[in-house]
């Protein structure tokens, strides 16, 4: 018999778009963390926020989009507003 949190990400993902929220696999891959390092960030309120169905934690898709262009800016030239 199979534990509820052996349910496949893929059957969750439409679920997930439509509430606004990635798996801590996105995440994971998002962030280049640890499970150790994200459970850390959870319990000190770094890293994105996150919230808890079940067992299993997720994070709002607009979180890890303000995080990626977070680090966009940080690697472009000053001058790369001037081309846009």
């Amino acid at each position: 018999m199979r534990k509820q949190t052996d349910r496949p990400i893929a059957s969750l993902r439409p679920l997930l778009t439509e509430l606004g929220l990635i798996s801590e696999e996105d995440y994971a891959r998002i962030t280049g963390t640890t499970e150790s390092t994200r459970e850390t960030w959870r319990k000190k309120g770094r890293g994105f926020p996150a919230i808890r169905l079940g067992n299993e934690y997720y994070y709002p898709i607009s979180q890890a989009r303000a995080h990626v262009e977070k680090l966009l800016k940080e690697k472009q030239p000053d001058d790369f507003d001037d081309f846009l």
